[in-house]
This record gives structure tokens, sequence and C-alpha cells, in this order.
């Protein structure tokens, strides 16, 4: 039988979250939001090295942490970056 196939067409549907899964996402929905208020106080009361380190440390929760890039120019060569700052009216400053 192909992978994915089943004789028991009254299954579950491809996709639905197991038991388990769905009682940990409720604990964990629960838990963050009877926490947050704690948070908020801490992160409130903390000094500003605290704070970032705190800050740095839940970020990673909510937001995935980016690949770092390296550019490089041909055949591993430096490359040379130009900026070039306008004015308002378009000419360099």
């Amino acid at each position: 039988m192909p992978k994915g196939h089943t004789n028991n067409p009254a299954g579950k549907p491809v996709g639905t979250k197991n038991r388990k899964t769905l009682e940990w996402e409720a604990f964990g929905k629960d838990f963050t939001s009877e926490a947050m208020p704690r948070v908020k106080d801490i992160m409130a009361r903390a000094n500003n090295d605290d704070y970032m380190k705190y800050f740095a440390m839940l970020i990673e929760y909510f937001q995935p942490k980016l690949a770092r890039t390296e550019l490089t120019g041909t055949e591993g060569n430096d490359i040379t970056i130009k900026v070039i700052y306008e004015g308002t009216d378009g000419s360099p400053e």
C-alpha cells in the first residue's frame, strides 16, 4: 500500500493534531498568559543591561534568529561598499 494511504476511510484527516499536542498547546497558552504580568513587572524594574539580557533571551521564542551572511568579492577577495548620502534636495551632503 502506498505511503499515506489507509484502509480506514474514517481515520483522522491529514494534519490533524493528536491529543498530546493539543494539550501541550493549551498548557503553553495558559502558562504564558498567567506568566505575562510577572514578566512585564520584572522587565519594568530591570536596569538597562538586565533588560537587554532578558529581552535577548525571550525574543528567540517569538522571532527566529536570522542566519548571518558574509559578503565577499570574487574568489574570496574583499569588496568595497560606497555609501552616498543625499540631502533633501537630492545633492550630496
